[in-house]
């Protein structure tokens, strides 16, 4: 199977939000009581990066995928389309940290499995208190 599968705006969210969501309900206790609702959600938002990174090669699709999945998921107040912007930059960038949990997202959705988030939330918890 190849990485580019043609699905509507509808289902690649669909298919993100039930490995986010199946990804999540595998977490440690407790690293979810660790790490708190805002940074979990920064990780969601960069696994959800991960995911339609294997679901897309369209640098454009994939972004406009993830404000979508941002503004049905997020309900900070930060304007959706900046926040997607932002992550294709760290898209880009070092941030080992990033790259790790988008890289964790990528294998979720490629190889299946329901304990990629898991396996990285340690070393994003480690980051979070050394920052």
């Amino acid at each position: 199977m190849s990485a580019e599968k043609q699905l509507t705006d509808q289902d690649a969210f669909e298919v993100a939000n039930g490995i986010v969501e199946t990804q999540k309900a595998k977490l440690s206790p407790k690293f979810v009581e660790q790490i708190g609702d805002s940074d979990l959600r920064v990780g969601e938002s960069w696994f959800a990066w991960g995911i339609y990174g294997a679901l897309t090669t369209d640098a454009e699709r994939r972004r406009r995928l993830l404000a979508e999945y941002l503004k049905r998921k997020d309900q900070s107040e930060r304007d959706p389309n900046e926040l997607a912007r932002e992550i294709e930059a760290l898209s880009i960038g070092e941030n080992r940290l990033f790259h790790a949990v988008a890289g964790a997202g990528r294998q979720a959705y490629l190889e299946g499995g329901d304990a990629h988030l898991d396996k990285i939330a340690s070393i994003f918890l480690n980051m979070i208190r050394n920052h």
